[in-house]
């Protein structure tokens, strides 16, 4: 006999502390630290605790872990949760923090109900650069507020993927002229395609968790992005939506100095579907 009449949920869940790649002034792979993956039937998994990680003074971290689960709410529906965290990040003593965390909570309703996404426990702690405090401007559309309570959304607690399309759409129109400035200062590829275009053609959604930071001169601040003279381009909480997933990666640093590569601090990204 069949042990279950209710449909299944495939869970899908995804988190690493910290990796990257070094090009310069040697090639080397950072693999992937406190990196974990949900099993297909959820439940609760922990990456080994990561300490004293280092790669030849270019990038360390204190502390790294990341943790995975998947659960069903009787009452709501299925939940799938990625989050990781780095402890003392450090990026050439130009970029530092205490603390990053990213974190993702998909909730899936019983139902046709749209999916509602959760960006809570996402944070930057002490973040600096160049040993100088940098407080990122949080748009906290992405969390949910000011939301209009309509008859789609009213029992649900966070956004649904169409309420974080929309503040992506928003950020794209809002930033014209820094998004233009960005381009012509750092170059075309910087020239970003609108979020909804984006999502047709090619799957999926930027956004940023930063609407902006303030920095000192000669560092220049656009939106989400840090360009510091002679070392390279950080970017900030980006957020990649797709149909069912969402992708959060705190920071990202492309280095162009001595040192050239790409390091990522706290990715994660999460999903899910039910079958039939």
């Amino acid at each position: 006999m069949n042990a279950s009449k209710k449909s299944t949920f495939y869970y899908h869940a995804d988190a690493s502390a910290i990796g990257g790649i070094i090009r310069q002034p040697f090639e080397r792979v950072v693999s992937s630290h406190a990196s974990i993956s949900l099993a297909q039937a959820g439940g609760l998994s922990r990456s080994p605790r990561v300490e004293g990680f280092e790669v030849e003074g270019i990038v360390s971290a204190r502390v790294a872990h990341a943790r995975v689960w998947g659960n069903e709410d009787p009452d709501r529906g299925y939940r799938s949760v990625a989050s990781a965290t780095v402890e003392g990040f450090n990026v050439l003593d130009v970029v530092t923090a205490d603390a990053i965390t990213a974190q993702v909570s998909i909730m899936h309703p019983y139902g046709n109900r749209p999916s509602e996404i959760s960006l809570f426990g996402s944070q930057f702690v002490n973040l600096q650069v160049n040993g100088s405090p940098v407080e990122p401007v949080i748009d906290r559309r992405l969390f949910g507020a000011g939301r209009l309570k309509t008859a789609e959304n009213e029992d649900s607690h966070s956004p649904s993927f169409a309420e974080l399309l929309a503040v992506a759409e928003s950020q794209y129109k809002e930033n014209e002229d820094e998004r233009q400035l960005l381009v012509d200062t750092l170059g075309e590829r910087f020239s970003l395609a609108d979020p909804r275009q984006d999502l047709e053609e090619k799957g999926s959604a930027l956004c940023s968790l930063v609407q902006q930071v303030t920095v000192d001169e000669p560092i220049q601040g656009f939106g989400r992005v840090i360009h510091v003279p002679d070392f390279g381009n950080i970017f900030l909480g980006e957020l990649l939506l797709s149909r069912f997933a969402a992708e959060l990666t705190m920071v990202r640093v492309e280095l162009g100095c001595t040192a050239s590569g790409t390091v990522s601090g706290t990715s994660v990204r999460t999903n899910g579907r039910t079958m039939p």
